[in-house]
């Protein structure tokens, strides 16, 4: 593909399709007594995967795009769990069956701020209002900064058997560029404390596009990442929102690469970690080839949800916190990112539902057309509308659309048969944005394609 074609889809603006349709387009017309209608229909067939958010960091990361905060006390933190508890409370309380807990991450912010004694708490409740399976996977992210030994012991005793370290760049000048000094003594200290209470599944999140950063740099990174030996690293292009995110204005823009730049240091990223041994999954994560989710891409059993790729097979997604986000198969709802807000509304009795969306039918079938897409990069569009009981031709308005990116190399097209490119799988979210009957070109609530 010519470098140019390249770069104009690269800087196109598009969602990272972890649902569909996606949270740009949830509304204030749907809340919690959706949430609760949605809560009662869960069959006694169906597995359960929940999402704990904890929105709180020790210190505040210039790059980051988390809804998190820096609480100026722990009290913050003990006000928080309390009422986070009360929501676990209210949704166990509202679900006749289910057929168990398959998976249960922890995430942020940074989740190990709470205290190990609160974590511990945390954790003993969710087993004590909801069933878990024996294998369920326990699953936190981690600041390797601020992890002690009493929290690691915590979390080993709450059952966590992954732990997903946020790396982002090794470099130390682009460390101070972002504000998250972290040396590699550090990580090595945090891994060797994990291996030790025997939590040893690790994953790594590295992000390009950041300020300073040169293809040298971050080929660097890649190899001291691998040589680590986490099982998967997953690979973010740094979306810049400073009007979004105002703590972003602090990071000096005159520092952060172009297009090209930025695509030259993905490939430099994307080379090393191939080069190590590592499976591509999908269009930003890579996993060792025996880890379940390369097993699960090669089996066609890969899925995309708001924690990105994954090889969770639950029915149901429940979030609980401030701004978790829940999914069920006739819809999704948000719960208030406002702390405050979040918190009368579990004071009042209520689910702190702040904004969701219906599916409709043919929500559901674009959803499954770009899931598809997302995870094997490829759709048969006939055979997904038969599976559907609607007609083939359901699907037709995004053959236009396709055309342009089948003539740029992205795609082949056969009937109705549509497969990235090898150069494709790179701009897969270009792809599936043909299929995507609601977002709008341009949108700058959406991140760059790469």
């Amino acid at each position: 593909m010519d470098k140019m074609i390249a770069q104009t889809y690269a800087a196109a603006t598009t969602p990272r399709y972890t649902s569909y349709p996606t949270a740009a387009e949830f509304h204030d017309g749907v809340g919690a007594e959706d949430a609760e209608r949605w809560l009662a229909a869960i069959a006694p067939d169906e597995t359960l995967s929940l999402y704990i958010h904890i929105p709180f960091c020790q210190s505040l990361c210039w790059y980051c795009g988390c809804h998190t905060s820096v609480p100026n006390s722990y009290v913050r933190a003990e006000a928080y769990l309390a009422r986070l508890m009360e929501e676990i409370d209210q949704v166990a309380g509202r679900i006749a069956h289910h057929d168990g807990v398959v998976h249960c991450h922890f995430g942020g912010g940074t989740p190990t701020y709470l205290s190990a004694d609160d974590f511990r708490l945390l954790a003993s409740h969710l087993r004590r209002r909801f069933s878990f399976r024996r294998d369920a996977e326990f699953a936190v992210e981690i600041d390797p900064r601020t992890l002690d030994d009493e929290r690691a012991e915590a979390l080993a005793d709450a059952g966590v058997g992954r732990a997903s370290l946020g790396i982002q760049d090794f470099d130390p000048e682009v460390q101070r560029l972002i504000k998250r000094v972290q040396s590699v003594d550090a990580v090595e200290a945090t891994i060797k404390r994990l291996s030790k209470l025997g939590i040893n599944r690790l994953s790594f999140d590295l992000i390009y596009g950041l300020p300073g950063q040169t293809v040298g740099t971050v080929s660097a990174s890649a190899r001291q990442a691998i040589a680590f030996d986490p099982d998967r690293i997953a690979v973010f292009g740094y979306a810049h929102v400073p009007w979004f995110k105002k703590h972003q204005r602090a990071i000096d823009e005159s520092r952060l690469p172009d297009m090209a730049d930025r695509l030259m240091l993905r490939q430099a990223i994307d080379a090393e970690l191939v080069s190590a041994g590592y499976c591509r999954i999908g269009f930003d994560h890579y996993a060792k080839a025996d880890d379940p989710l390369s097993c699960a891409a090669a089996s066609g059993q890969l899925q995309r949800n708001f924690q990105g790729y994954s090889d969770d097979p639950a029915d149901v997604l429940l979030g609980f916190g401030a701004s978790a986000i829940s999914s069920f198969a006739d819809g999704y709802v948000q719960n208030a990112s406002d702390v405050g807000a979040w918190r009368r509304a579990l004071r009042d009795g209520h689910l702190p539902v702040a904004r969701g969306v219906c599916l409709t039918a043919q929500d559901k079938l674009r959803a499954a057309a770009i899931q598809r897409l997302m995870c094997n990069f490829t759709v048969d569009l006939d055979v997904l509308c038969r599976d559907h009981d609607v007609t083939e031709d359901s699907l037709d308005d995004a053959m236009p659309r396709l055309a342009p990116l089948e003539r740029d190399g992205l795609v082949t097209i056969a009937g109705r048969c549509i497969e990235a490119t090898e150069m494709g799988r790179n701009f897969i979210r270009n792809i599936a944005f043909c299929l995507d009957a609601r977002s709008k070109p341009g949108a700058e609530r959406h991140s760059r394609s790469a």
